[in-house]
């Protein structure tokens, strides 16, 4: 290896990060991500205690807080001592963290799921002598020969089934409250749910809440006003799903190759880094572009990887978990990933993080704010409500990236996370502001000069403030990760001294542990 070559330099970081992980647990220091062990007290538990009425218990319902308070201590010990050989797994443990936290503070504090929580359940319909001529479903009788038009949910077998809410069991056998309980917990947008984020297709909310009334199949859009579109037939979603994996597989391939032969991506803004040459691709363009290339770069990579992994976990909960855990049955409940870029042009740097960016931790982001609504401490839609709801969410997104960063085995500094979520939601507030002070002049403008402004604002300020995560993902180490298992790019010669196409590392695949008591062991690594 020479100093000229930042992909054999990878390399040697990689197996330094891994032997000072190994070395650490050896030594008791450390800890490796374990499952189950780590994944029982922030969402095992939860999913018991959830299971058990207790609207009609005061105690146990304020047994919660003592649930919580287990959930924080395990999940704050866990950040200070679990880590993984495997860079990207390394990176999740505080992600995994800190947002199974933040999504119990949502179960348990900000929300009261068995109190006002209620989810679509699907039940055989009940045949009666007018069901050969109406569908009593919350919507008129549709005859298939006569139109072409879907006017309920794609998926939706009205014929055969009814569609209901059903709030939380209470009278019920155990094994369906825990059902219940752990579709709860176990849904990140909330499809399927009358809590359903605004901007994916869900169904109209219950006229009248805990009535059990018939769930308005009609209502759920093919596509959302923020760009989210369902799939019209089980062939729409494969080929689109599919779709989405290959494209992101083959840009993960190329961007992974391109990064290695950039110092930037595997040091970071160092001094050693700078003391490198420039890939040719980055060595032919003028100085102030150069950067501007690698922050691209950086939003096409997390966009196919985030793109990637949750297309494959749609794909195998789909076609290969729903066989066994009926979790999400209707095709209506699954859909895109990311919503529309229209709603950057639209909306600014607002659109960009609350409607195109993808929403999975939205409902745990707008918790607080939410609450402090209902609970009448903030008027509605007012200037206060939005700024702490602003604040309350990129807070939470700061704090959640920032433990990713400290759980890597490399050092980082974990408050650049923080601050690059801070100034995406100063953004945000500098952008409404000026647009509301400027409001008579711009209403003038023409479509086109309004969206081209702001997309001009989001380019730039994203540009001007996104350093911080930058550097953290350099020096914590997650491009070194190997995001495919076989490099098509590498086949034909791309690599820079690494020609090998299988990618997959077995020494850092999950595998068996051995923890030294029993219910420390498990998969992990």
């Amino acid at each position: 290896m020479t100093v000229s070559q930042p992909e054999a330099l990878a390399a040697a970081l990689l197996a330094q990060h891994r032997a000072a992980f190994k070395a650490d647990v050896a030594a008791g220091r450390a800890n490796p991500l374990n499952i189950p062990y780590h994944f029982i007290p922030a969402f095992v538990l939860p999913i018991l205690y959830m299971a058990v009425p207790h609207t009609k218990r005061p105690w146990l319902y304020a047994a919660r807080w003592l649930v919580l308070a287990v959930v924080i201590l395990f999940n704050l010990d866990m950040v200070r001592t679990t880590s993984s050989s495997n860079v990207a797994i390394a990176y999740v443990t505080g992600l995994w963290a800190v947002w199974s936290i933040m999504h119990n503070l949502t179960m348990l504090v900000w929300m009261r799921p068995q109190f006002d929580a209620e989810r679509v359940r699907r039940h055989p319909k009940v045949p009666t002598p007018a069901s050969k001529s109406t569908v009593s479903n919350g919507h008129a009788a549709h005859s298939q020969k006569s139109s072409q038009v879907r006017a309920w949910a794609p998926g939706a077998d009205v014929e055969k089934y009814d569609y209901t809410w059903q709030a939380f069991p209470a009278s019920a056998p155990f094994s369906e409250r825990l059902y219940w309980s752990f579709e709860l917990f176990a849904s990140f947008r909330g499809a399927g749910w009358s809590w359903a984020i605004p901007t994916i297709p869900s169904p109209q909310r219950p006229e009248k809440p805990l009535s059990g009334e018939k769930v308005r199949m009609d209502t759920v859009p093919l596509v959302t006003h923020a760009g989210y579109a369902t799939y019209p037939t089980e062939r729409a979603f494969n080929v689109a799903k599919l779709r989405a994996v290959a494209v992101a597989y083959l840009v993960l391939d190329v961007i992974k190759v391109a990064m290695m032969k950039d110092p930037y991506f595997v040091l970071g803004s160092t001094a050693a880094a700078a003391a490198l040459p420039l890939p040719r691709h980055l060595a032919l363009l003028p100085l102030w572009l150069v950067p501007v290339v690698r922050h691209l770069m950086i939003l096409f990579g997390l966009y196919t990887a985030i793109a990637y992994l949750l297309s494959m976990h749609d794909l195998i909960q789909r076609h290969v978990v729903s066989r066994f855990i009926p979790a999400r049955p209707e095709l209506w409940q699954y859909s895109s990933v990311f919503g529309s870029p229209v709603a950057v042009l639209d909306r600014g740097l607002a659109g960009f993080w609350s409607a195109w960016w993808h929403q999975t931790f939205r409902i745990d982001f707008a918790g607080p704010g939410a609450f402090l609504v209902k609970r009448g401490h903030l008027a509605p839609r007012s200037h206060a409500a939005q700024l702490i709801g602003l604040a309350a969410a990129f807070v939470q997104s700061g704090l959640l990236h920032g433990c990713g960063s400290f759980t890597v085995v490399p050092r980082t500094t974990v408050w650049y996370p923080m601050v690059f979520f801070a100034l995406a939601g100063l953004g945000v507030a500098v952008q409404r502001a000026a647009c509301k002070a400027l409001a008579p002049w711009i209403a003038g403008l023409p479509r086109s000069v309004r969206r081209a402004g702001n997309l001009a604002f989001v380019v730039l300020w994203l540009h001007a403030t996104v350093w911080p995560a930058a550097e953290d993902f350099a020096m914590s180490g997650v491009w070194l990760f190997e995001p495919v298992p076989v490099s098509f790019v590498r086949l034909l010669g791309g690599g820079q001294v690494d020609h090998a196409v299988w990618r997959i590392d077995w020494d850092a695949c999950p595998h068996w542990i051995k923890g030294r008591h029993w219910w420390q062991s498990g998969f992990g690594g």
